[in-house]
């Protein structure tokens, strides 16, 4: 099929060999219309969607038609949009996967009808008024793109929601939709363009998990990333708000708690605490310091649990391989066991750290009446294995005092070492690990020595 800036349609069934002008059956096609586009179906060669563009002969009206029969005739689709100058049409697709969806471009917004035409839902969110000049879907991904006049493209991940929302869902109480394979990307290295004005947003990494609330919960809203083995592998508290919500996992273990110190670093009384006698641990920067990423999960397939007001709504969540690196999946469990060991004695130490962190506080306190300063004084030793206890927050305090167990640890895991790529540890990272266990083992040992003294148990309690 053929589309002229005239108005004219013209179809051919043998490959162009000959034409047949079909726009007299059009009804009320506008004389000296554009014929914006033409989309033919995926599920029928006999149908398509053309849609009409005369503002220039100023006509402002949306003008959208569809045949199944090749044109021999014609329905125009009912399109009620407010009468202005800029609700004409500039682009119509029918979604791929999903017949009788169908998305409108007009030149200021984007519409979508989930009936084949017969009823349009305004597909804002933080898309600017402008002008749509093409859509397509990109199948494999489920993204809606378009592009505008003026304003670049726009992308939006995972149409799952709006292919799958029906009267049924609405009603529900909660509904889990099901979700797209999610890919274990590995970063590569490009050209930084931050300051770029015509730089664009990649989505966030991991895997679109969407759900809809008829009505907001009682209680709060909860997600369980399992495995296969029926275990929980993180266990969010998500959105609790009417409609379709989105969560993204970004496909890692649950993050690490960092505790709070309670204690100032020993002579350096101008380290303040805040009122209820905490402050922040410092590992660099907790905000963009090392490691402090749990390892990815290894390809493989998962479930999601949503749980509302004491029900739970389950969907099966495929996480595949980054089809660009050379590693195998046998390299990836290499990898990924590893890494949870890794994590485990970062878990470990970080709570060990908090343990001592809160008997000491109150060993403090007793040493201003003169008891117990040299069972604090062990256990400062002990911490001090574990992390940086001279750390202040100090620019480059990690260069005044060496590091330790925890430094150590999440240096290996940071970005860049352990799963900076497909491929399993080094002999020298596991060599590395062996030596800082064995440390975090004795510490421990002798930490659960130190917490049986009478003085210990005395301020427990016990």
């Amino acid at each position: 099929m053929d589309g002229s800036n005239d108005g004219q349609v013209q179809v051919t069934q043998d490959g162009g060999k000959t034409w047949t002008n079909v726009s007299a059956n059009m009804p009320g096609l506008p004389t000296w219309g554009t014929i914006r586009h033409i989309d033919a179906s995926y599920f029928d060669a006999a149908t398509c969607y053309v849609a009409v563009d005369a503002h220039y002969v100023g006509d402002f009206g949306t003008y959208v038609y569809k045949t199944t029969d090749y044109g021999a005739t014609w329905k125009r689709l009912e399109i009620n949009l407010p009468a202005n100058n800029s609700n004409f049409v500039n682009q119509i697709k029918e979604d791929p996967d999903k017949k009788g969806l169908l998305y409108l471009g007009t030149e200021k917004s984007l519409y979508f009808s989930p009936d084949d035409g017969k009823n349009w839902i305004h597909l804002k969110n933080n898309l600017p008024p402008v002008p749509i000049f093409g859509i397509e879907i990109q199948r494999n991904f489920k993204d809606l793109v378009i592009a505008t006049y003026g304003r670049g493209f726009y992308i939006l991940d995972d149409v799952t929601p709006i292919r799958e929302f029906t009267d049924q869902v609405r009603n529900s109480d909660a509904h889990l939709f099901s979700i797209r394979k999610a890919y274990r990307f590995q970063a590569i290295n490009g050209i930084k363009t931050d300051d770029s004005y015509v730089s664009g947003r990649n989505p966030p990494e991991g895997a679109s998990i969407n759900y809809y609330l008829k009505e907001k919960s009682k209680d709060s809203v909860e997600l369980l990333l399992m495995n296969s083995r029926n275990e929980t592998i993180r266990k969010e508290k998500v959105l609790n708000k009417p409609g379709i919500n989105r969560m993204w996992w970004d496909l890692r273990l649950q993050p690490y708690e960092f505790p709070k110190l309670r204690t100032k670093p020993k002579g350096k009384d101008w380290v303040t605490l805040d009122e209820k006698g905490e402050r922040n641990m410092f590992i660099y920067d907790l905000d963009i310091g090392p490691g402090q990423t749990p390892p990815l999960v290894p390809p493989g397939t998962y479930t999601v649990v949503l749980k509302v007001n004491g029900k739970e709504y389950k969907q099966s969540l495929v996480v595949v391989k980054d089809p660009n690196t050379k590693g195998t999946e046998a390299d990836i469990l290499k990898q990924y066991s590893f890494g949870v060991k890794l994590y485990n004695a970062t878990k470990n130490t970080l709570q060990l750290i908090d343990e001592m962190e809160r008997m000491r506080a109150q060993l403090v306190a007793r040493i201003k009446d003169k008891k117990s300063p040299t069972l604090e004084e062990k256990i400062f030793q002990l911490e001090a294995q574990l992390h940086d206890v001279y750390a202040t927050g100090a620019r480059m305090d990690i260069f005044r005092n060496p590091p330790q167990v925890l430094e150590r640890l999440l240096a290996m895991a940071k970005e860049g070492q352990i799963s900076s790529a497909d491929a399993p540890p080094t002999d020298q990272q596991q060599e590395v690990l062996a030596i800082e266990t064995d440390k975090l083992a004795a510490v421990q040992s002798q930490f659960e020595i130190i917490k049986k003294s009478p003085e210990i148990k005395k301020i427990e309690g016990k």
